[in-house]
């Protein structure tokens, strides 16, 4: 029981034009992107508080929907009944929405809910990663990189990919991420490059962003995985696109490699379908983007707990580093183009690297740890 009540009193959105150091693409681009869209989200309170997230690549519709939609709705709110919040804003309790309907509407949820436990950890002057359970201090993490940076000469790609490999093994990394998908004979070399480059022992994980699923889906992803394991990977994340479930299964059953998947699927009744049919190895629920926020992550990680499923996180910003940590089913955490520090320039202290264990560890700070860097927000503002 809360001795006095609190009450939200306002909602800011900031979007900030980001520079990418060098820019690449996955295997779907068409083009190289040079840039970074950060969205800054406020919430503050009659008690002084407020909740900060950054997110990247927050759309129009999302926009609409959290500042004229969902926005509204929270005033007089107190941010620390937030599962009675997110049952409204999902459509129950008056809620706007139909309640069938998942896509941006989630999104915007996910954005408004991460903020509001950032006020709850404030509040009770504790990081989020303890309010959910604080189950470890540190978590291991992977460099997240190896895309391709250059769509017309193989040769530039392989000398910038052996270049940022060398970098995060000076960095400490004892694991690394790299794009696949676009074509197995070059991604063959690229591999063998960078297992080359990274020793036996560092961890190689290979990310597909769903390309198998345009280029000739369950078929194609066999033939390709099975290639690639060769080189002895830790797993392989997103071959097919989320609804393909049959597919995703037909994977998990054959291929000895574990299967990583979930970024891009919205609530606990969607990861129940997942975890259920065992869709899966790892499953990696997007908190900031698209799962629901951490209200909704929070059950989908106890959901893949009572699975033995772990649950890792494919962005290492300060939402998912409390809730790994938080959790005892925390696997993993990406640390994502440690080489451009620009992304996360909007924060006071944005370096996240590895310890001597490969590891990284959780704040200390109150709620989810993010201190603004007004100074590069101002020169970043859209």
């Amino acid at each position: 029981m809360y001795n006095t009540a609190m009450q939200i009193t306002d909602i800011r959105l900031r979007t900030l034009r980001i520079e990418k150091l060098k820019p690449y693409a996955n295997a779907l681009d068409v083009a190289l992107q040079d840039e970074f869209i950060t969205t800054i989200i406020e919430i503050s309170t009659d008690e002084g508080i407020t909740g900060i997230l950054a997110c990247q690549d927050l759309d129009d519709m999302s926009v609409d929907i959290i500042v004229n939609q969902l926005g509204p709705k929270l005033e007089g709110e107190d941010p620390r009944n937030y599962e009675r919040i997110w049952q409204k804003l999902f459509g129950h309790e008056g809620g706007w929405r139909v309640p069938h309907h998942k896509g941006e509407v989630v999104r915007a949820i996910s954005v408004i809910d991460c903020a509001l436990w950032d006020i709850v950890g404030k509040a009770c002057r504790q990081p989020v990663s303890r309010l959910l359970g604080g189950f470890r201090s540190r978590i291991a993490c992977y460099a997240s990189g190896g895309h391709y940076y250059s769509f017309t000469s193989h040769q530039d790609d392989l000398a910038e990919l052996e270049s940022e490999m060398h970098a995060y093994m000076e960095m400490g990394f004892r694991a690394v991420k790299i794009c696949v998908g676009r074509d197995l004979d070059q991604d063959m070399e690229r591999a063998r490059l960078v297992r080359s480059v990274i020793g036996p022992e560092t961890r190689l994980l290979f990310n597909f962003d769903a390309a198998a699923s345009r280029y000739g889906g369950v078929p194609h992803a066999l033939k390709s995985m099975r290639a690639l394991e060769e080189l002895t990977p830790f797993w392989f994340e997103d071959p097919l696109v989320i609804d393909d479930l049959p597919g995703l299964q037909k994977l998990t059953d054959t291929i000895d490699t574990t299967i990583a998947t979930g970024g891009n699927e919205q609530t606990i009744w969607g990861f129940r379908e997942i975890i259920s049919k065992r869709a899966c190895d790892v499953i990696i629920p997007d908190a900031t983007q698209t799962c629901g926020g951490i209200t909704e992550w929070r059950k989908i990680a106890a959901l893949a707990h009572a699975f033995r499923i772990p649950v890792a996180a494919n962005s290492g910003d300060p939402v998912h580093l409390n809730c790994i940590s938080g959790v005892p089913n925390g696997l993993l955490i990406e640390v994502f183009t440690p080489l451009d520090w620009n992304r996360v320039g909007y924060q006071k202290e944005a370096s996240l690297m590895p310890d001597a264990d490969g590891c990284v560890a959780v704040t200390d700070l109150p709620g989810l740890g993010i201190e603004l860097n007004e100074e590069f927000i101002g020169q970043h503002l859209l």
